[in-house]
């Protein structure tokens, strides 16, 4: 029997992610393809006893967004243009402060007026904050993108499938991830590519995929 793992690489993290919520620091689960994929096969094959000694895995495919710098370049231009506007803001800020300094007015109402601005100078350093790691997130996850392509190049039978990653709002998010799988699963099927579908994700939209 013909065995192909399906994997939908970020939607796999997204639930590491949550087994580490709880986890103390040191006893945490990371992404490592060829441990975790071995251990589903090793699981198939232990369902399908006594035929264990003829289930093989014949391919495995990795789905990601991936980066390119067209979605990166709109991710810096919305982020700095949010960090000047931020910057703009705090000195506006300052200013009314040293403007206040000068002035005669009450001190109870003073008082009032630096506990406001100090309010609104914290918030719009936590937004340029935001942006920043931003945009140092992105880049660092893009440089590890490429050591992972390198990585999973060199592994038997396994093959990066990609679809752009695209930006919205400051955000970079993947798109078209579960339409290459369900486009992949049902196409494979037909082709009698696979007896047996291992896929790790988590979007309902793969069920009816699934299901055909």
């Amino acid at each position: 029997m013909k065995v192909m793992i399906f994997n939908d690489k970020n939607n796999f993290e997204g639930s590491l992610s949550i087994i580490n919520k709880d986890r103390p620091q040191g006893t945490r689960r990371f992404w490592q393809i060829e441990k975790y994929h071995g251990f589903f096969f090793r699981k198939v094959c232990g369902f399908m006893q006594p035929f264990a000694d003829h289930v093989e895995l014949v391919k495995t495919y990795v789905y990601t967004g991936k980066y390119n710098k067209k979605a990166m370049d709109a991710m810096k231009k919305y982020c700095g243009k949010d960090i000047r506007m931020m910057n703009d803001l705090i000195r506006n800020e300052e200013d009314l402060l040293q403007g206040i300094s000068n002035t005669d007015i009450q001190l109870e109402l003073k008082k009032r007026i630096e506990t406001h601005v100090d309010s609104l100078k914290r918030l719009f350093e936590d937004i340029k904050s935001e942006r920043i790691n931003a945009i140092e997130k992105q880049e660092k996850h893009s440089k590890g993108q490429v050591a992972m392509t390198e990585y999973l190049n060199e592994l038997p039978f396994t093959q990066l499938k990609t679809t752009p990653l695209k930006h919205t709002a400051g955000y970079i998010h993947q798109k078209g991830v579960d339409v290459l799988i369900s486009t992949d699963l049902v196409n494979l099927a037909h082709c009698n590519a696979y007896d047996i579908a291992i896929v790790l994700g988590g979007d309902a939209d793969l069920l009816e995929s699934i299901k055909l």
